[in-house]
């Protein structure tokens, strides 16, 4: 998400080890003045470290809505507005990881196309039939490789010695 604690925390382990990590950056925190959100100027720096790939998290829909009692919440990536049609729906999220990319690009000379799904919501619990195609399309438009949370038990450590990594994404 670009917090400050990940970065302070992680930046001298892989320094020591010689390793390198990616960041997935929520770009209205890196526009605001917070305790928790590294600044563009700091995350630039640490982009430009060599230890560190940013890349992009949404610009402002990495948040939760719950909108149905007894459901469970949706991400704001995955929230269709009552009369949005799909199209509306796809260019919106299309626009966000645009702008976020820009931002990533101008901002800290990002050039990855990497993404994450806000808290590894890729649609699984959608309102309405189509979002998962939708967002599945907007994504795959604007990034090479999407990145969620799930089964996060099948993941393994990153070591420098491993040959292949195995991902699991939306």
């Amino acid at each position: 998400d670009g917090r400050a604690d990940a970065m302070i925390q992680a930046d001298p382990i892989l320094r020591d080890t010689g390793m390198r990590a990616t960041m997935f950056v929520i770009g209205t925190s890196g526009s605001g003045v917070t305790f928790y959100y590294e600044s563009w100027k700091r995350l630039r720096r640490y982009a430009e470290s060599g230890r560190w790939e940013l890349a992009n998290h949404t610009y402002g829909l990495h948040r939760m809505i719950d909108d149905v009692k007894g459901m469970p919440p949706v991400s704001a990536l995955v929230h269709i507005g009552e009369s949005e049609s799909l199209s509306a729906f796809e260019a919106r999220i299309g626009a966000d990881l645009v702008r976020n990319q820009s931002m990533l690009r101008e901002r800290t000379g990002s050039r990855t196309s990497a993404f994450a799904y806000p808290y590894g919501d890729w649609g699984q619990d959608a309102r309405r039939a189509g979002v998962v195609e939708a967002v599945r399309r907007a994504v795959g438009r604007h990034a090479a490789i999407a990145f969620d949370q799930d089964r996060q038990s099948g993941w393994r450590y990153a070591l420098r010695q491993a040959r292949r990594l195995t991902f699991y994404g939306g």
